[in-house]
C-alpha cells in the first residue's frame, strides 16, 4: 500500500505542474491491478483516458494501450459488455490513425471477435474475422497470421 501512496502523491506533484499525467495514471493503475483493487484501477484508468483525451498531441497508441488495460478489467470483473465496448474502440481508433485496411486493424479486431465468440454472437464474429482476413489477405500479410484464418468458421475458413 506505501507503493499506492507513492504514486498518488506524485500525481499530485505533477498535477500541480500542470504536467502530461497520462504515464503516472498508467502506473498506479497497473499497481492497483497488482494488489487486487481492479475497482479502484479502473477508477484511475478512466482518468488516464480523460488525460489523454484531453492532450493536445493526442497519442492513438497511448490511447489504445489504456483501452487495452481496462479491457482487462473488465474482462476480470465479468463485465463484458463493457471489455466488447472498449475492443470496439480500439479497431475505431486503430482504423481512423492507421487506415482501415492496416493489418493492424485486422489484429485489434481478432480479440473483439474471440470476445463475441464466447458470447455467442456467431455472425458478428463471422463478419470480424472474415474483415481481419480480407485486410491480411490484401497487406500480403496472411502468412504470419495464419491463426486467425485457422479460427474463421465454417465457409469463411476457405476464403
Amino acid at each position: 500500500s506505501e507503493c499506492i501512496a507513492a504514486f498518488g502523491r506524485a500525481l499530485l506533484i505533477r498535477e500541480r505542474e500542470q504536467m502530461d499525467i497520462g504515464d503516472l495514471l498508467l502506473l498506479k493503475g497497473d499497481a492497483l491491478f497488482h494488489f487486487g483493487q481492479v475497482e479502484d484501477g479502473i477508477v484511475v484508468l478512466e482518468r488516464a483516458l480523460l488525460s489523454e483525451q484531453r492532450s493536445t498531441g493526442s497519442n492513438p497508441d497511448e490511447h489504445v494501450a489504456i483501452l487495452s488495460r481496462l479491457a482487462v478489467a473488465y474482462r476480470q470483473l465479468g463485465n463484458l459488455q463493457e471489455v466488447s465496448s472498449m475492443l470496439r474502440k480500439t479497431v475505431r481508433i486503430k482504423e481512423t490513425s492507421l487506415g482501415k485496411d492496416h493489418p493492424e486493424v485486422a489484429l485489434a479486431m481478432e480479440p473483439l471477435a474471440d470476445l463475441l465468440g464466447e458470447q455467442g454472437l456467431l455472425v458478428e464474429q463471422s463478419r470480424f474475422l472474415d474483415q481481419a482476413l480480407q485486410i491480411l489477405k490484401r497487406a500480403g500479410d496472411l502468412p504470419r497470421h495464419a491463426p486467425a484464418q485457422a479460427r474463421l468458421p465454417g465457409a469463411l475458413a476457405g476464403a
